[in-house]
């Protein structure tokens, strides 16, 4: 599978496996919150890193049109991509709700209460029976 290919094949990741995907990486970032306390999500990385490198190069303009465009540019992109999300999980149904919760309390029960076995079980099953649901019911085709 070519780069290309994978990027289109993400591209079409609107159905259940999207939404456990969602609440997966919404509980990876949760716990870094929780743990240290430091918001974390891929659209505060992207302004980080693309804000150190575009202020390294020393051109005004370039930062301005930076600080002032570009950077809440990708906020709003981010927003609105959170949103449609979202409303493709309330419009899949209870079943696309079950898949994100239950992905997503299974990862945070997973990361918070490793030390109990009960809970660790728990959590694994909560993880996997997302996953196998949310990977019954996606159109993809995976290899």
């Amino acid at each position: 599978m070519s780069i290309g290919e994978f990027i289109e094949w993400i591209q079409k990741l609107d159905d259940s496996y999207k939404i456990w995907l969602f609440g997966t990486v919404n509980a990876i970032f949760s716990f870094i919150y929780i743990s240290t306390g430091q918001q974390v999500d891929p659209d505060s990385l992207k302004q980080l890193v693309f804000g150190a490198f575009i202020q390294s190069l020393g051109n005004n303009a370039l930062d301005l049109v930076w600080t002032y465009i570009a950077s809440p540019g990708l906020f709003v992109y981010g927003i609105i991509q959170t949103v449609l999300l979202l409303l493709l999980i309330w419009k899949k149904g209870p079943l696309s709700i079950s898949i994100a919760l239950t992905s997503f309390f299974g990862w945070i029960t997973l990361f918070l209460a490793s030390r109990y076995e009960v809970l660790v079980y728990l959590a694994l099953i909560f993880i996997f029976g997302s996953y196998v649901v949310a990977r019954h019911y996606s159109k993809l085709k995976f290899n």
